[in-house]
């Protein structure tokens, strides 16, 4: 047991940078996270109601409402889902790190807090496959990796599922979805994905995988492809979301607060 912990510490310290990726502090040595204690604490883990079909926080909701604002007015093609943590604060941080500056390494600590939250709320081990949501080959050229399927090894190693890679397809080059208004982004997206080989979905419990849910429309999509293809079910898991309100400056969501859809 030692030598395997001796030998856990050093592989991390050959991952992570000695100094915090958001501040520049020194990290302790041997260091287990790419975050200096400070930074570490802003991560929020509580747990939350939280949305069944799309894993989101939800707020100000009464207890007749079931599912999120976001989730109400759409029809969904996935059945349940589960998000670790708020598209906020050092969270936001560490995923444009990863994404857009290269930060590839970080994928190992943000796939492991996806894995640990994942499992405090669910099991997943009875599903036969995870299907990271897929870049188009431009941007996956450009980007080096594609995140989702970086995210999902902590997943797969944890409930000891297989990584679906290369069935479903993203086959038009569509616009980054972060760039349109949140009312065209399901037109955007439709018809960008297809799967190669329904023959090896069909029948299957999936889980959808992607770094952030905003609107939902690229999981909805993949989801919809999916279950065309023949998936008995798709569940999605995301490592963080934007809040279904809109919250105050102090954080603090007061009465009646207005629901964003």
């Amino acid at each position: 047991m030692g030598l395997a912990r001796s030998a856990y510490q050093n592989l991390i310290g050959l991952i992570f940078p000695s100094r915090c990726v958001i501040c520049e502090a020194p990290l302790p040595s041997p260091r287990e996270s790419p975050l200096c204690i400070e930074h570490s604490r802003e991560i929020e883990r509580g747990r939350w109601r939280a949305c069944p079909k799309c894993g989101r926080r939800m707020y100000g909701e009464s207890v007749e409402v079931l599912i999120c604002a976001k989730c109400r007015p759409k029809t969904i093609c996935y059945d349940e889902g589960y998000s670790a943590h708020q598209y906020t604060g050092v969270v936001k941080e560490l995923i444009h790190l990863f994404k857009y500056r290269k930060r590839q390494y970080l994928g190992h600590f943000l796939g492991g807090s996806l894995l640990d939250c994942v499992r405090e709320r669910g099991d997943l081990s009875g599903y036969d496959a995870i299907v990271p949501v897929p870049l188009h080959w431009r941007r996956q050229w450009s980007r080096g990796f594609n995140q989702a399927t970086d995210l999902g090894k902590a997943l797969s190693n944890g409930f000891g599922i297989p990584i679906m890679k290369r069935n479903l397809r993203r086959v038009l080059n569509t616009r980054p979805q972060v760039r349109i208004e949140p009312k065209e982004r399901e037109d955007n997206i439709k018809n960008a994905f297809r799967v190669r080989r329904p023959g090896k979905v069909a029948g299957k419990k999936l889980v959808l995988l992607d770094d952030v849910i905003t609107t939902g429309a690229t999981l909805n999509e993949c989801a919809r492809v999916l279950k065309m293809a023949g998936a008995l079910k798709v569940t999605i898991v995301t490592l963080a979301h934007a809040s279904d309100v809109q919250r105050e400056p102090a954080g603090k969501v007061p009465p009646g607060a207005a629901v964003q859809t």
